[in-house]
């Protein structure tokens, strides 16, 4: 009887230590396996996608004439990372991540998309042709003068503004005065009777001297 108590209790403490370690597993081991396993996918999926830079440099021109075009658009197609190209029509662009193709685009000119290969640096030109636009026939012809139009306004208002049709009216006038002398100087001005009151004349003289 003893024995079997003793073998019992032996086999419940295997059990409870064999439970133990089977719940240990599973906390433990499985949640590390987990984190190893999800690691490793992030460093295979993930890191490569972040990590990929690739450069980009080129020239933006005129396919006809060969001429740079400055500040011309140069963007990742269907997204808004980009660029403008400089005065000689040069770009450079740093591209993340898996990048599928390049548009360039400028005022006047047609849209050019070009491919992006999986060099992690590289050259790419564009070469935009003109755009034309047919517009319809602009007929412009002579209108009337408006100095002409704004006389007939003050002829067709003479009638309102004639000061006969008024019993009272106020003005303001000014009276000028030329006068025109030869070999005269401020000494003449001060004898001459008939300069008597003028003497501001004598600040306003102009002298000229005529040869032959």
């Amino acid at each position: 009887m003893r024995r079997l108590m003793i073998f019992q209790s032996e086999k419940c403490r295997f059990l409870f230590l064999f439970k133990f370690l089977l719940n240990f597993i599973k906390k433990n081991l499985l949640s590390n396996f987990l984190r190893v396993a999800f690691s490793a996918l992030a460093i295979l999926f993930f890191i490569p996608a972040f990590s990929q830079v690739t450069l980009v440099t080129g020239t933006v021109t005129d396919k006809e004439s060969g001429e740079p075009i400055p500040y011309a658009n140069v963007v990742v197609y269907g997204k808004f990372h980009g660029t403008v190209t400089g005065l000689d029509g040069s770009y450079s662009l740093e591209l993340r991540g898996k990048t599928d193709s390049l548009v360039a685009s400028s005022l006047g000119y047609v849209n050019e998309v070009k491919a992006v290969g999986q060099q992690a640096e590289q050259v790419i030109h564009f070469q935009l042709q003109s755009e034309s636009y047919n517009i319809d026939e602009i007929v412009v012809r002579p209108g009337e003068d408006p100095v002409a139009v704004f006389f007939k306004k003050i002829v067709a208002a003479k009638s309102t503004n004639n000061p006969a049709n008024f019993s009272t009216f106020q003005y303001e006038s000014y009276t000028k005065y030329e006068i025109d002398l030869e070999n005269i100087t401020p000494k003449d001005i001060d004898k001459n009777i008939l300069l008597k009151g003028f003497d501001f004349l004598k600040d306003y003289i102009d002298t000229m001297r005529e040869e032959g």
